[in-house]
């Protein structure tokens, strides 16, 4: 009896290092687990830190447009656009457009390119969107959480 519940201890320990190992390895590769990984990226994503949002509409299989939006120190706001394509489970884009919207005194926005050929990509790690932006690296460190609500 001893030896058979020793046998079942063992059994447990290798089966919980191995699905240890299966998580550590997944987060490392960057693999996320279940579900279509079209429809995890859809949807609006926040920032509650840096007050960052990120909305991702599926426009095809494999194409998306992405639209961000952060206030800036001067009351105004950044937005950065960008169409994306779905490749080796992240979305990559070429194109990226950064504007800066500011108000003058009778309160008309007033918008300004800053640049039009941003690069960078987007992935997901156990359920928060991580922007890697090449032109800036504006979201450095920063996890994006996927709102519940569905507009």
């Amino acid at each position: 009896m001893r030896h058979c519940k020793t046998n079942i201890l063992s059994r447990f320990r290798i089966c919980s290092v191995a699905v240890c190992l299966f998580l550590v390895i997944g987060f490392f590769c960057g693999c996320e687990f279940g579900g279509d990984i079209t429809e995890r990226f859809s949807g609006q994503w926040y920032s509650e830190e840096n007050n960052i949002s990120v909305d991702i509409i599926k426009e095809s299989e494999d194409t998306f447009s992405v639209f961000i939006t952060s206030e800036n120190e001067e009351g105004g706001m950044d937005i950065w656009e960008m169409d994306c394509r779905l490749q080796d489970k992240m979305l990559s884009y070429k194109n990226g457009k950064k504007s800066a919207v500011s108000y003058d005194s009778y309160g008309n926005a007033i918008e300004e390119a800053e640049y039009e050929k941003g690069t960078g990509s987007f992935k997901i790690r156990f359920g928060k969107l991580i922007w890697d932006d090449e032109a800036e690296n504006i979201a450095k460190g920063l996890w994006f959480l996927k709102s519940d609500t569905t507009d």
